[in-house]
């Protein structure tokens, strides 16, 4: 019988450590489709958190999250080698000084890593010419 959970090989999720996060707040222009409107095409702006690992993000079923003390940010997309954008859209929950956990979506807050990072609202928005 064949373990569909993982193939019969042992998976390695465990996150990388984080090295470094830098927080702007950007413009946000939310995808358009086709078919449907998009569920972020109510925000016109967000806080991107981009953040450099010391290695890659294993790809499985649930999504890596920053938590910003309890609130998670999870819009994530790798940008390139071990550089990872998250965007969170309720900025309000946001609270200063509050440190910067990472883990899994929905785990539970004892297996979350604590980095060295705490949050802090940027003053302005960034305009796309100084965010490359």
């Amino acid at each position: 019988m064949i373990n569909m959970e993982n193939n019969g090989q042992k998976q390695n999720f465990q996150l990388p450590q984080i090295k470094d996060i830098k927080i702007n707040q950007i413009p946000y222009t939310p995808p358009k489709l086709r078919y449907f409107k998009s569920s972020f095409s109510k925000y016109s702006k967000a806080i991107e958190f981009t953040v450099i690992t010391d290695g890659p993000i294993p790809v499985r079923a649930l999504s890596p999250a920053l938590y910003v003390g309890k609130i998670p940010v999870i819009e994530s997309e790798a940008i390139k080698e071990n550089v990872y954008r998250f965007l969170a859209f309720e900025t309000n929950e946001l609270i200063d000084n509050e440190p910067i956990y990472f883990g899994w979506y929905g785990d539970p807050e004892e297996l979350r890593t604590k980095t060295k990072f705490t949050y802090k609202k940027p003053d302005r928005i960034e305009t796309s010419a100084e965010n490359t």
